[in-house]
Protein backbone atom coordinates (compact mmCIF):
# COMPACT_ATOMS: atom_id res chain seq x y z
CA UNK A 1 0.00 0.00 0.00
CA UNK A 2 1.55 3.41 -0.80
CA UNK A 3 1.83 5.64 1.81
CA UNK A 4 -0.78 7.92 1.65
CA UNK A 5 -3.30 5.70 1.13
CA UNK A 6 -1.89 3.91 4.26
CA UNK A 7 -2.51 7.19 5.83
CA UNK A 8 -5.59 7.65 5.03
CA UNK A 9 -6.55 4.33 5.77
CA UNK A 10 -4.88 4.72 9.29
CA UNK A 11 -6.72 8.48 9.66
CA UNK A 12 -10.05 6.56 8.90
CA UNK A 13 -9.49 4.29 11.56
CA UNK A 14 -8.36 6.13 14.12
CA UNK A 15 -11.31 8.36 13.60
CA UNK A 16 -13.77 5.70 13.64
CA UNK A 17 -12.24 5.23 17.59
CA UNK A 18 -12.63 8.24 18.62
CA UNK A 19 -15.97 8.24 17.47
CA UNK A 20 -16.86 4.90 18.78
CA UNK A 21 -15.19 6.94 22.10
CA UNK A 22 -17.36 10.18 21.57
CA UNK A 23 -14.07 11.68 21.80
CA UNK A 24 -13.86 15.14 19.86
CA UNK A 25 -10.72 15.71 17.85
CA UNK A 26 -8.84 18.21 15.34
CA UNK A 27 -6.36 18.18 12.78
CA UNK A 28 -3.20 19.56 14.57
CA UNK A 29 0.67 20.53 13.54
CA UNK A 30 1.36 19.82 9.68
CA UNK A 31 -1.83 17.63 9.45
CA UNK A 32 -4.08 20.66 9.49
CA UNK A 33 -1.64 23.08 7.83
CA UNK A 34 -1.35 20.36 4.99
CA UNK A 35 -5.48 20.28 4.94
CA UNK A 36 -5.97 24.06 5.19
CA UNK A 37 -3.21 25.25 2.72
CA UNK A 38 -2.83 22.49 0.23
CA UNK A 39 -6.04 20.32 0.73
CA UNK A 40 -4.02 17.22 1.17
CA UNK A 41 -1.11 16.25 2.68
CA UNK A 42 2.32 18.57 3.41
CA UNK A 43 4.79 17.39 0.70
CA UNK A 44 6.91 14.78 2.59
CA UNK A 45 4.44 14.84 5.56
CA UNK A 46 1.98 12.16 4.77
CA UNK A 47 3.44 9.64 6.88
CA UNK A 48 2.90 11.64 9.98
CA UNK A 49 -0.88 12.65 11.12
CA UNK A 50 -1.30 15.00 13.94
CA UNK A 51 -4.31 15.07 15.65
CA UNK A 52 -5.23 16.56 18.94
CA UNK A 53 -8.34 16.37 21.55
CA UNK A 54 -9.06 17.82 25.22
CA UNK A 55 -7.31 16.09 28.37
CA UNK A 56 -10.54 15.13 29.33
CA UNK A 57 -10.53 12.13 27.77
CA UNK A 58 -7.52 11.19 28.90
CA UNK A 59 -9.11 8.37 31.03
CA UNK A 60 -9.56 6.34 27.40
CA UNK A 61 -6.10 6.62 26.50
CA UNK A 62 -5.60 2.58 27.50
CA UNK A 63 -9.19 2.18 25.78
CA UNK A 64 -7.78 4.18 22.44
CA UNK A 65 -4.86 2.18 22.46
CA UNK A 66 -6.76 -1.14 22.21
CA UNK A 67 -8.96 -0.59 19.73
CA UNK A 68 -6.09 0.76 17.71
CA UNK A 69 -4.02 -2.72 18.11
CA UNK A 70 -7.41 -4.81 17.08
CA UNK A 71 -7.05 -2.87 13.79
CA UNK A 72 -3.18 -3.88 13.46
CA UNK A 73 -1.71 -0.25 14.52
CA UNK A 74 1.20 -1.08 17.15
CA UNK A 75 1.86 2.07 20.49
CA UNK A 76 5.06 3.44 19.44
CA UNK A 77 4.90 5.61 22.86
CA UNK A 78 2.74 6.75 25.61
CA UNK A 79 3.63 9.66 27.54
CA UNK A 80 1.51 12.13 29.85
CA UNK A 81 -0.44 13.82 27.13
CA UNK A 82 0.44 12.26 23.92
CA UNK A 83 0.39 8.74 22.11
CA UNK A 84 1.69 7.63 18.97
CA UNK A 85 0.26 4.88 17.17
CA UNK A 86 2.36 3.49 13.82
CA UNK A 87 0.65 1.06 11.32
CA UNK A 88 2.40 0.12 8.04
CA UNK A 89 5.26 3.32 7.24
CA UNK A 90 2.36 5.75 8.76
CA UNK A 91 2.17 6.95 12.06
CA UNK A 92 -0.63 8.98 14.11
CA UNK A 93 0.60 11.39 16.70
CA UNK A 94 -2.76 11.80 19.74
CA UNK A 95 -2.16 15.07 21.35
CA UNK A 96 -4.17 15.69 24.90
CA UNK A 97 -4.10 19.30 25.52
CA UNK A 98 -4.75 20.94 28.73
CA UNK A 99 -6.60 23.92 29.80
CA UNK A 100 -5.15 26.99 31.22
CA UNK A 101 -7.84 29.87 31.88
CA UNK A 102 -7.17 31.24 28.53
CA UNK A 103 -4.58 29.44 26.74
CA UNK A 104 -4.10 25.65 26.00
CA UNK A 105 -1.36 23.84 26.29
CA UNK A 106 -0.23 19.81 25.20
CA UNK A 107 3.35 19.25 26.44
CA UNK A 108 6.03 21.38 28.89
CA UNK A 109 9.82 20.76 27.59
CA UNK A 110 12.35 22.01 29.93
CA UNK A 111 15.56 21.46 29.41
CA UNK A 112 18.34 21.04 31.70
CA UNK A 113 21.89 22.79 31.53
CA UNK A 114 24.13 20.91 28.73
CA UNK A 115 27.00 20.58 31.18
CA UNK A 116 30.35 20.16 28.87
CA UNK A 117 32.72 18.49 31.52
Amino acid sequence: MEIKEQAIQNLKDIKSILDELKITFWLDGGTCLGAYRDKDFCEGDEDDIDLSCWDNHLYLMDDIIKRAEEKGFTLNHKWELEITLVRGESRIDLFFYRKNKNEAYTHLYYRLPHNCS
